[in-house]
Order: C-alpha cells, then structure tokens, then sequence
C-alpha cells in the first residue's frame, strides 16, 4: 500500500496522525493485557516513534508489534470507534504493516467526529463523542492564548482529549513542531500534568527564559505552581475540562479563579442540583465537580460531587476501593483516602484484619493481591493496620 503523502487532505499532518495511533494501539495493548492476565507485565513494545514499516503481526519478521489475529481485531476496533472508520476498520486486520495502518485512517477517517475513553478507572471506560468543528473552535481560543509559542515539548499521550487537542491539534493550527519532553528551551510551550510538573520541579535547577506551560488532568497544588515560578517558569496555565466536555475554562497563575472559554457559558443548576455548562450550540452539560461562579464568566472548583480524587491523572474512587479490598477474606473493614501532600500522590489504606491474622503475613498477602486486583493509579501503596477504623470525638471517621 503506498504511503500518503502530509499534503494528502487528511484531517490531521500526518505526523500527528502517527504519534495519535501510535499512542492509542500502546494504550489498548496495556489495557488488553491487564484485563486478560491482572498483574501481568505488557510485552515490551518497540520504542518511539515507530517507523511506518513497523510490522503488526506476531508471525511477521522483526521490528514487529507482535499482535496475534485476536489482538489486531482488537486494536482495529478500538482505531475504527476513535476515528469513526464504520466498516472501513475491517481493512486493517489485513493491513501488514504500522504505515498501513496510517494510510487507512487517513483515507477513511472523513474528520467529521472522533471519539475519546474516559480513564475508566474503577469502571468501564466510557466512549464521549465530539465533533471536529467543535474541538476545532476550542483551539482556535487555545491558539490565542499560546500565540507565540514556537514548539511544543509533549509528557502526555497524544490519543487522549488533552494530547490530541495540544499536541496534535494546537500545533498544527500554530504551526510549530511537537517533541518529547526535554530540557525547555525559550519559546518552548510544556504540556503536562500536577504529577509530572513535580517531578520536573524536583529534578530542575532553573528553566530557561520564556518557559510557559500548561497543565490539566488534576488540579495542581498552590505549593507547585509556586515552585515552578520560583525557578523561572514564565508562565502555567491550568486547563479545566474532562473526556465528555473537552475544554471548559482557563486560569493562569496565580489567578485564583477559571475563565470560561468563550464557547461555553454557565448554566442553571440541573434538577437535582448539579451544576450545568452550556455549549454555544446548546447543550446542556451535568459536571461531576461542584462549581463556584464568581463572575459571569468565572469560576473556582469546590470538589467533585462522585467522592473521586486524581491519582496520575486518573479518577478513582476510594470509597469503591475500600469496597474491593472488604471483599478479601482476611479484611474485615478497610478506608481509603489520598495521601496529604506531605505524605506523597498516591492512596493509602487503613485496614482492619479478620480475627486471628497474622500482621505481617497479611501485609505480604494483601501487597500482592493489591498489585494484581486493582491499576496502578487504584493500588493503596501504603498500608495501616488497626483493631478498628479510625473515628474522631464526634464518632465520625478520622484521618490516620
């Protein structure tokens, strides 16, 4: 099959159609393999970026993904739902080689709608449809707001609604070229998340000039942002949205509150009491966080409204993972809550053990079934023990 060219009339360059796929079909593997064999280490796949000659099948000669014939149907299933490719999907479980892959997409794929998995963390990951027009408006306003940033530097997977709007989307309309994260140099634009800007916070003497940056997935700690400008970061903006609604609203340090996209409007509470956005064509959108309107068109975050906290980037439930973990036999209650800042980014537990547990015995067994029964972003990785859960004066339930 011969390859199309960038110019080809593709929706995307074909460059960032390659680091999209590329990072989907990663993606799906791990999630393959974890639901298949929990616990189990995923195969280790070739390095990025992948050649357009990267072979897919496990019987072809190496570089090769290794997929067998169930694993191809199921990484054309989940390219054909993303990009809308109907019955054309089909045609890759025939097609030999990565490039392929790229040339089907790109023929077939009209660039009318595309479809992203919310994390499914502590539940089956939900397909949230959108249209191109739409996401198209949201970097129009994003393109804006970056206006002379002259590369991206990328620590985020580009076939999630965050990557795809800023590393495949906002470059292509800025045209400026995307790289993994590297030292930033002045002009660079970071595109990343609260877990990883700490990481960079820790492992950075200083940054160069004209440094900005962005971040979404959670919300990112006061201490954090003020780190980063401490070491020269000229500017970080936060980005609040989620898989169903794309981007919602804006706020740069250190403004305390969010600014509306201009596309989308705060709405009246639904009838449950729950707060509402409207899109600019109408529709009416129920959020899972509690919104604070301060203006028309600003806003501040007062929790989520479901009990999940941010884990990587992820949501997760602690109260569902306590559930989980009462269901072991030598566990006879359990909390989980997230760690303080002081202690880490991670859950932690408080378990009560079944009458006559050994301690140390069940911290080894329950480690190990905690490894292979939840993801990594659901694992308490740090265990208390107690005769009773934790309560405070009043009899509620207390912090440990």
């Amino acid at each position: 099959m011969a390859h199309m060219p960038a110019d080809s009339g593709a929706p995307l360059p074909r460059e960032a159609l390659a680091r999209i796929v590329e990072s989907k079909l990663r993606a799906e593997i791990a999630a393959a393999s974890g639901q298949l064999n929990p616990g189990t280490t995923v195969r280790r796949l070739p390095s990025g970026p992948w050649p357009e000659t990267l072979a897919i099948a496990d019987d072809a000669p190496a570089p090769t993904l290794g997929s067998d014939s169930l694993e191809r149907m199921w990484l054309a299933g989940a390219l054909g739902e993303m990009f809308d490719l109907e019955d054309q999907a089909g045609a890759l479980l025939h097609a030999p080689a990565f490039g392929d892959w790229l040339d089907i997409v790109a023929r077939d794929w009209r660039g009318e709608r595309v479809t992203f998995l919310t994390s499914g963390s502590s539940g089956r990951p939900k397909p949230c449809e959108h249209r191109m027009e739409d996401l198209a408006t949201e970097v129009d306003a994003l393109a804006d707001a970056f206006a002379g940033r002259t590369r991206i530097l990328t620590a985020v997977p580009a076939h999630h609604i965050y990557g795809f709007l800023f590393t495949a989307l906002l470059p292509a309309r800025l045209g400026v070229p995307v790289a993994a994260f590297a030292a930033p140099a002045p002009g660079d634009l970071v595109v990343s998340y609260p877990d990883h800007w700490a990481f960079v916070a820790r492992t950075h003497r200083a940054f160069a000039s004209d440094v900005a940056g962005v971040t979404s997935t959670a919300p990112c700690p006061p201490e954090l942002k003020a780190d980063l400008a401490a070491l020269g970061l000229a500017a970080l903006t936060e980005v609040y949205g989620s898989s169903e609604t794309a981007g919602l609203g804006l706020r740069r340090h250190p403004d305390p509150a969010y600014t509306l996209m201009p596309h989308w409007s705060l709405g009246p509470a639904d009838p449950e009491g729950n707060p509402t956005v409207v899109h600019r064509s109408g529709r009416v959108v129920a959020l899972m966080d509690r919104l604070e309107p301060v203006t028309d068109r600003t806003f501040t975050l007062a929790g989520r409204r479901d009990g999940a906290v941010q884990v990587g980037g992820q949501n997760v439930h602690p109260a569902r993972i306590a559930e989980h973990l009462r269901t072991h036999p030598l566990v006879a209650d359990a909390a989980v809550r997230l760690m303080r800042p002081d202690e880490g980014t991670r859950l932690k537990a408080f378990l009560v053990l079944a009458p006559g547990t050994d301690e140390a015995e069940a911290r080894e067994a329950l480690t190990a079934w905690i490894a292979g029964a939840f993801s990594a972003p659901e694992r308490p990785v740090a265990l208390t023990f107690g005769a009773a859960l934790p309560v405070g004066a009043m009899g509620k339930a207390a912090d440990w």
